[in-house]
């Protein structure tokens, strides 16, 4: 007679963690994201939206962000444009894992890695998805102290990312 009462009080822990979150959802992808974050849309940078925290910590040189921009690959499968952006990253940056992930109905390539400026070293994870010609290029981005502090609430955002 425990269990059930186990698996009720199970369910409404998930279901209570979930009604916290917003998500962004248009005709091509959904993202779902936790209420301490705030959403952007002003096209800055080309991007379609950014993520960065509604109450940032003091004392920090760059504000850690989640990004999505768009490139078209017209004559390459998700595996060739995933190498080549790989490339252009290994020109400015360390690489610190490259491999392919399945976060359920979306597969795609995960490149990890880190770039030193003036302010100190910021580490990112670029998500690479394929829909028609279209590559979508989820980045998360942070400082190196900062990181794991906040990796694991990040990274669940960037697994909900889904294309349609």
């Amino acid at each position: 007679m425990k269990y059930p009462f186990l698996i009720l009080f199970i369910i409404l822990c998930v279901s209570c963690n979930n009604s916290d979150l917003k998500t962004i959802e248009n005709e091509n992808f959904s993202i779902s994201y936790p209420e301490s974050l705030k959403r952007e849309e002003s096209g800055e940078n080309n991007t379609l939206f950014k993520l960065t925290p509604k109450n940032p910590g003091e004392n920090r040189n760059y504000i850690e962000s989640i990004n999505l921009v768009t490139r078209d690959y017209p004559d390459m499968s998700l595996k060739q444009a995933a190498q080549k952006l790989k490339k252009e990253v290994n020109r400015v940056g360390v690489i610190t894992d490259f491999k392919e992930i399945d976060f359920g109905n979306s597969n795609g390539y995960r490149l990890e890695f880190k770039i030193i400026f003036d302010e100190g070293m910021r580490r990112y994870i670029q998500d690479y998805y394929k829909n028609g010609d279209r590559v979508y290029i989820l980045t998360f981005a942070s400082q190196e102290s900062i990181y794991p502090e906040i990796y694991e609430e990040m990274n669940t955002v960037l697994k909900s990312f889904r294309l349609k």
